[in-house]
């Protein structure tokens, strides 16, 4: 049963969760990779992001 208290929750965790996930990409990690190898900042984006999938996978 999906009540208006719990519905408006779910609703406020989800814009917690949207404003706050654009913290990791201006924080500066993505940028790093074009300050590091712009001419492969693709390349390494895409490595590092498998690879912290996998972690992420295996935690679970």
């Amino acid at each position: 049963v999906c009540d208006e208290r719990r519905y408006g929750l779910g609703i406020f965790t989800i814009l917690i969760f949207l404003a706050s996930s654009g913290l990791g990409y201006g924080s500066g990690y993505v940028v790093n990779f074009a300050d590091i190898v712009p001419a492969y900042s693709g390349v390494i984006f895409g490595i590092a992001n498998t690879l912290a999938s996998i972690a992420g996978l295996i935690g679970n």
